[in-house]
């Protein structure tokens, strides 16, 4: 018995769309016909001898290696009769194409690139036209998309090499392009301004700071000053100079530098603080106090108790040019051509160079020019104490509750004590005051009697030690240099009813000019 074999039904592959290019990712559909027989169960696709699906459908969608390359798909069916299975399709070969590729450029093309710089990025992709869409990567982190080729970043603040990269999108195959080869862009440091300050912190009131600012590469630089936090220059330099300081230049000072050509501007440079003290102060002291008496010596110190190495200068009244170096200051012997103001300041070597000027001390001399002098006030001042022991004081006139017989004879004293006074005015001054001395005793004894009493005046001479006794009850004027400053009367009772000389005071320019 002869057997005769038929082949298996044969399996036909066909891919759509039919025709490539076709690229990495893209999505084709693979159908399978098997000519004999409707009722097949089950299709099986390969890419070459790997079975890559399975199925009822005569239909399978595949997306194409992402890999560019050659690929063979085939595929064939199960029934559940015989036959049972078909032979597998012829393969069909499907050729992946590398996608269109971007290529990325910088404008400027060259560096150096400095932090932060602006930089603008083109993506080119040669084939097809109609890119909808641009993607932009800085290493594997999307930066930014848009319609357009080109886009201007600013580069990282920080020092590096980044790696720049672009891509495009489109409605229909190839629907992505490459992302181009990355660029690398390495980022520089910005020329870095130095600032240096002279003298350093602490400043002393009065003196000049002088800030420099220096940019060591490249040229053109334009320096500017700035102070605290204000981003608005405050001197525009590469030397800033705050001469006579005071607490109003306290703060925190930098500077930068600017240029037309890149890099346009430096890195900021360190900051420095200005700290602005007052000077140390010098204390004056003077013994003895005010009123100095001639003769006398005067003794003024002066002291500044922080830091050391001072030297001492003395200056007198409004005069600029020291009358004495050293810390204390002593005045022998004292004359009225030492009044005045006096004061001082230190000085050194070493900053702060200058101290504050101290209080300016003074005094007032008060001239006692001889023994004879003094004898004389004494004398004057004892006599006008017991004239306030007195009932009645009246114009020129000093009375007491008296008979006429003591009258007359008071009269009769006075007189002759008158005449002796003008003989002993011949002779010396000395003898002015006794007699002034003797008609104030022998007014003393006079009283206020009946209607018949006369008024006795008092001798104004030309050497009296008071300058005028003022009539109609007027009290002695108060000289500046009295040695008694006030006597007061021991009628305490009649103060209410009389008028009595409370003041005494002793004329001090007199007495000097007879003396």
């Amino acid at each position: 018995m002869m057997f005769s074999s038929t082949a298996l039904p044969t399996a036909t592959l066909s891919v759509e769309p039919p025709q490539g290019p076709y690229y990495p990712g893209d999505e084709v559909t693979l159908r399978c016909d098997i000519a004999e027989y409707t009722d097949w169960d089950e299709y099986y696709w390969f890419r070459g001898s790997d079975k890559i699906h399975s199925g009822s459908s005569q239909t399978t969608t595949i997306s194409l290696p992402a890999d560019v390359g050659q690929y063979q798909y085939s595929c064939g069916g199960k029934r559940g009769s015989r036959p049972m299975t078909s032979q597998r399709s012829d393969p069909v070969s499907i050729t992946v194409t590398a996608l269109p590729t971007a290529t990325l450029s910088v404008e400027p093309p060259q560096g150096p690139y400095y932090t932060e710089d602006k930089v603008t990025l083109r993506c080119d992709i040669a084939e097809y036209t109609d890119w909808d869409r641009y993607d932009w990567y800085r290493g594997s982190g999307h930066i930014d998309s848009g319609r357009t080729q080109t886009i201007t970043i600013s580069l990282p603040a920080d020092v590096g090499q980044y790696q720049y990269s672009c891509g495009g999108e489109r409605r229909s195959s190839p629907w992505t392009s490459q992302l181009s080869a990355p660029v690398s862009i390495t980022v520089t440091a910005l020329p870095l301004a130095t600032l240096t300050v002279e003298p350093q912190s602490p400043v002393f009131t009065g003196e000049t700071v002088t800030l420099k600012c220096v940019i060591e590469s490249l040229s053109g630089w334009v320096y500017k000053w700035y102070k605290d936090r204000v981003n608005n220059a405050v001197f525009e330099g590469d030397t800033f100079t705050l001469k006579e300081v005071t607490e109003s230049h306290n703060g925190k000072y930098w500077c930068k530098g600017e240029r037309e050509e890149r890099p346009t501007s430096s890195q900021i440079s360190g900051e420095t603080t200005v700290k602005v003290q007052a000077l140390p102060l010098a204390t004056l002291t003077v013994e003895p106090q005010s009123p100095v008496f001639t003769g006398e010596t005067v003794t003024l110190k002066c002291v500044i108790e922080s830091l050391s190495g001072w030297v001492y200068k003395w200056y007198k009244d409004r005069d600029n040019n020291a009358v004495f170096e050293g810390d204390t200051f002593t005045l022998k012997e004292v004359t009225e051509s030492h009044n005045g103001k006096y004061w001082c300041k230190g000085e050194r070597e070493e900053r702060p160079t200058s101290s504050q000027i101290s209080d300016s001390g003074s005094f007032i001399l008060f001239a006692v020019r001889a023994v004879m002098g003094i004898s004389l006030v004494l004398v004057g001042a004892l006599s006008v104490f017991r004239l306030h022991q007195t009932k009645y004081l009246s114009g020129f006139c000093l009375t007491t509750a008296a008979t006429d017989q003591q009258q007359h004879q008071q009269q009769m004293s006075t007189n002759q004590t008158s005449d002796q006074g003008q003989s002993t005015n011949q002779t010396s001054d000395q003898g002015q005051s006794t007699n002034q001395t003797s008609d104030q005793d022998q007014s003393q004894s006079a009283g206020r009697g009946g209607s018949e009493s006369e008024y006795i005046p008092l001798q104004n001479r030309s050497t009296d030690v008071y300058d005028t006794i003022t009539p109609l009850y007027m009290p002695l004027q108060r000289g500046a240099s009295d040695v008694y400053e006030k006597i007061k009367s021991s009628n305490d009772s009649q103060e209410d009813d009389e008028e009595g000389y409370e003041d005494v005071v002793p004329s001090d320019t007199r007495a000097e000019e007879h003396v």
